[in-house]
């Protein structure tokens, strides 16, 4: 696992949810990895956005942007509609919080904002019509971090399972079960701490890329302590399959090839491809799930697999799936850069992948005060959704560099992977890009 340089609140995961709202309505629940959770709610289009600084009472807090307004290109627009404090879970000293706990992750629906922490084993409940917390639980103190490649983490990610009233919560130990009514842990799967997980809840399954396996049984059994490697968690049996490939020759050890770290996942339900990008391999993996086959003597599962070079050659770490455009939308860690991928053109190219106009890649461009934009990093911060302009598909991307500088980037996945077209080796640069993209001040309230 790469080391990377630590920043103490840097590191933010998970799933984004999406819930009812006023006409146009959002698109289907995404189903990929990201920082942050958005729904539409009263005609307004809101992010819920863990921040990597205290309140001025030094609460941990979420901030709520409008990330649905019209905005102002890339000049930036105030977003902010309000602070959420998260409360101190020790006695104040003269008004401050001595131990603040932080969210990093949120998912979301139009009932229920579920925040996670990577660094505390607290989990907030948050009513998105109050825009308050509503209750607060703490997880086991023995479940112990997992060690992902820019740290130790309690919790990686959540997402919301709404037909089964429930948030999936990613630990060391592999998933909890909270209960969205009780509050109470419900249940588990053991399985390899995964960072970014994906999320089907029409197939109900779990794609979990991870580094490592420590767990004892099922996957680890076939793959060994220290593979690398994908599980297919189907939730409805808790069972777990573990991704083997024929083709590759140290299958057991590195199924997607060596020195391939698979970083994060999200699943497209419409195409049945599972999008996990490989750290340190400049590539990502495809997974056709619609055609997989599960071995239950095993525990184990094959899958095409279809292997896309990134067009810059750069990590593209993290991922997030737009089901109705079927639109794959990428961030790079700690870097300025993002991409798109068109799922529908898959088998299309000449060598049976991806046509070279499939993939698109762009620097992000600097933030409306002039500063370089930086991702966030693991978890990866990046989502999807339908936006209330115009009902077409959108990603999302914030850059946090401290010192209350916060902004949320929009882009129009459309509009971006249709540039495709215009570059032979599917790269643009930040200008070519600047149309796509609408940037959204997190912290200046609208």
């Amino acid at each position: 696992m790469r080391a990377k340089w630590a920043r103490r609140f840097l590191t933010l995961g998970m799933a984004l949810g999406v819930g009812c709202g006023s006409p146009p309505p959002p698109g289907p629940v995404s189903t990929g990895s990201g920082a942050f959770g958005i729904i539409t709610l009263n005609g307004k289009q809101l992010m819920y956005l863990p921040l990597l600084e205290p309140a001025s009472n030094s609460d941990g807090q979420i901030a709520v942007v409008d990330v649905g307004q019209a905005g102002n290109g890339l000049s930036g627009a105030p977003a902010l509609v309000t602070d959420i404090d998260l409360g101190c879970p020790v006695s104040k000293i003269a008004g401050f919080c001595p131990s603040a706990d932080f969210a990093t992750a949120t998912s979301a629906d139009a009932d229920v904002v579920v925040a996670a922490s990577s660094s505390s084993h607290r989990v907030w409940f948050i009513d998105p019509s109050k825009n308050s917390v509503s209750a607060t639980i703490s997880l086991d103190a023995s479940l112990g971090p997992l060690a992902a490649s820019a740290g130790n983490f309690i919790v990686t990610g959540v997402a919301l399972d709404v037909a089964n009233h429930r948030a999936i919560l990613s630990v060391s130990t592999g998933f909890l079960f909270v209960d969205l009514n009780s509050h109470a842990v419900t249940g588990n799967v053991a399985a390899p701490g995964s960072e970014n997980f994906g999320f089907d809840p029409t197939a109900e399954l779990l794609v979990a890329p991870f580094y490592s396996c420590p767990v004892d049984g099922g996957p680890c059994d076939l793959q060994g302590p220290t593979a690398a490697g994908v599980n297919v968690v189907k939730l409805a049996s808790g069972s777990v399959y573990a991704y083997a490939n024929p083709a590759e020759a140290d299958a057991g050890q590195a199924p997607l090839g060596d020195f391939h770290a698979p970083d994060s996942a999200a699943i497209d339900p419409g195409t049945e491809l599972a999008v996990v990008p490989l750290e340190f391999g400049a590539a990502t993996a495809f997974l056709d799930l619609s055609n997989a086959a599960y071995d239950d003597g095993s525990k184990s599962f094959t899958a095409p697999l279809t292997t896309l070079p990134t067009a810059a050659g750069e990590d593209e770490d993290g991922v997030a799936v737009e089901p109705t455009s079927h639109l794959a939308f990428f961030e790079q860690e700690f870097k300025d850069t993002m991409a798109v991928v068109d799922l529908t053109q898959l088998g299309k190219g000449s060598d049976g992948g991806f046509p070279a106009t499939a993939q698109v890649e762009a620097q992000i461009p600097d933030t409306p005060g002039g500063a370089p934009w930086e991702n966030l990093g693991d978890p990866h911060g990046v989502a999807v959704t339908t936006s209330v302009q115009g009902s077409k598909p959108v990603g999302f991307v914030v850059t946090d560099p401290g010192s209350g500088s916060v902004w949320v980037a929009r882009v129009d996945l459309q509009q971006f992977v249709a540039l495709g077209s215009q570059a032979v080796d599917a790269g643009v640069s930040s200008a070519d890009v600047s149309g796509a993209v609408t940037m959204l001040d997190a912290t200046t309230k609208e």
